[in-house]
């Protein structure tokens, strides 16, 4: 089935895998895979006799690309121990707006689970001409490739375990972090909330959107802020804008907000016991994760360890935030 996902108000990826059911997505595939045609005579046979059935058979998967409701990126990977990039096409005017990376960095999360390798053929000349890139994720060149398409221009076997490619993903996310998120909201994470899980699932419930602190910056009115249930979940579980930092008495509050903020009165001012004056932090465009990450996952994957705040802190002053945001992201696509 086609699940479709946006990064912005102007990109967006379909994912192809299992069955085609939806028919206006393989005119766009096909166009990009076959940019190349001169290269590869009788490459539109290929897709018809090969991509299709084995998107069909669960034996591949394809991502597209669109910008602005244009088809501008593709990649098709061929499944197995040892998958295979079987095509990626950039549409021309598109090359260096961080496509190919993203490509890579999706496929690098998706066969990280069952590959030990892949590889890809590319003529001699595309090689040479986007070595750099090549090289940025760890794909070497191992020769000459068994099968030869073209007279003239000699087909180059690249190969890169997939241990190393995901490293490289890592490496490589802050450098994305600018440019992409994979979950649809119009910016990145500014902040990151610590959450009671108690208090989350009410979150996630649809039954709170207001979050209560003694003390909360205004300056993180507008801001995006990725939400996280502190002990014992432990886990990434959506993401909110805080649309609103509203400071007035305990009494105030109460009775401005009592039937969002998800906890009974007693809780209430027990929480706001000695306290004058608290915030109200009023959440909108709230999006929770169909899955939610797992703490524990996000280190093992980075090799690090994550220190949530005890309450709140500013995404980009942490050296580790800005990739673990967009980790997450990749992780949900």
């Amino acid at each position: 089935m086609w699940k479709d996902f946006h990064i912005n108000s102007e990109i967006k990826i379909a994912k192809l895998t299992e069955k085609i059911t939806n028919e206006k997505y393989q005119p766009d595939l096909k166009r990009l895979v076959e940019m190349v045609d001169e290269k590869y005579p009788g490459i539109d046979i290929w897709f018809k006799k090969k991509v299709l059935p084995g998107l069909k058979e669960k034996e591949r998967f394809a991502y597209l690309i669109y910008h602005k409701n244009l088809p501008v990126g593709s990649a098709i990977i061929k499944k197995g121990k040892e998958a295979k990039l079987c095509s990626m096409r950039i549409a021309p005017g598109h090359q260096y707006e961080g496509i190919g990376s993203l490509l890579i960095s999706l496929l690098g999360r998706e066969v990280r689970n069952y590959a030990g390798k892949i590889h890809f053929t590319a003529p001699e000349s595309t090689y040479i001409k986007y070595k750099s890139f090549f090289d940025k994720w760890g794909f070497k060149c191992l020769g000459q490739a068994t099968v030869q398409y073209r007279l003239f221009d000699i087909e180059l076997l690249c190969e890169v375990d997939t241990k190393r490619l995901w490293h490289n993903v890592i490496q490589n996310l802050d450098k994305l972090f600018d440019q992409f998120t994979l979950v649809g909201n119009p910016t990145h994470p500014d902040i990151v909330i610590s959450i009671k899980p108690e208090y989350a699932n009410e979150i996630k419930n649809k039954k709170k959107r207001v979050e209560i602190r003694r003390k909360f910056n205004k300056k993180w009115e507008g801001a995006y802020a990725m939400l996280y249930a502190s002990k014992p979940a432990q886990e990434f579980f959506g993401e909110a804008r805080i649309n609103k930092v509203i400071e007035d008495s305990p009494k105030e509050i109460w009775r401005l907000f009592n039937s969002d903020l998800g906890v009974d009165e007693n809780k209430f001012y027990q929480y706001c016991n000695g306290a004058e004056k608290v915030s109200a932090l009023v959440f909108s465009d709230i999006e929770i994760f169909s899955n939610s990450i797992l703490k524990g996952q996000v280190e093992i994957l980075l090799n690090e360890q994550l220190n949530p705040p005890q309450s709140y802190f500013g995404v980009k002053k942490s050296t580790n935030w800005p990739t673990t945001a967009l980790l997450n992201y990749l992780l949900l696509a």
